[in-house]
């Protein structure tokens, strides 16, 4: 168990490593922001987009070891069913925070951020320790 907590830690610190990578490129104006700043229908349809597939994937990221299907993966093959679920969890949260952390650089628009900062929060609820990794075993 404490191999498959570790492979999945390798991933969910990369995200965020990646994450705080960005940020400080932008911040410190290594890569110019705000590229795309004056495309207003293309900043619309973006956000509108990353406000569903966020709205929707954290809780079902959150949910995803409560479905039967899911649950019977886990149960049938053990440790490497728990690493595939858990990767797939991680990267229905992980991907949309570094979409939106990207689109946030790109529009200079603060709904990308706050969607960018709530991947970032509900990373907390699924950090791959090994006492998390037995529970859902």
């Amino acid at each position: 168990m404490k191999e498959t907590s570790r492979k999945l830690m390798i991933p969910y610190i990369g995200s965020i490593i990646l994450a705080a990578g960005m940020v400080v490129l932008y911040e410190t104006q290594i890569i110019l922001e705000g590229g795309l700043a004056g495309d207003v229908q293309g900043e619309f349809l973006t956000a509108t987009v990353m406000e569903l597939l966020t709205i929707c994937s954290i809780p079902l990221a959150l949910r995803l070891f409560k479905f039967r299907k899911v649950r019977s993966i886990i149960e049938k093959e053990k440790e490497d069913g728990l690493f595939r679920m858990a990767l797939i969890r991680m990267a229905l949260i992980c991907l949309p925070m570094l979409v939106n952390t990207l689109l946030y650089y790109l529009y200079m628009a603060p709904a990308f951020g706050y969607m960018a900062m709530v991947g970032f929060i509900s990373m907390a609820f699924i950090t791959p320790t090994v006492k998390r990794c037995d529970s859902e075993l």
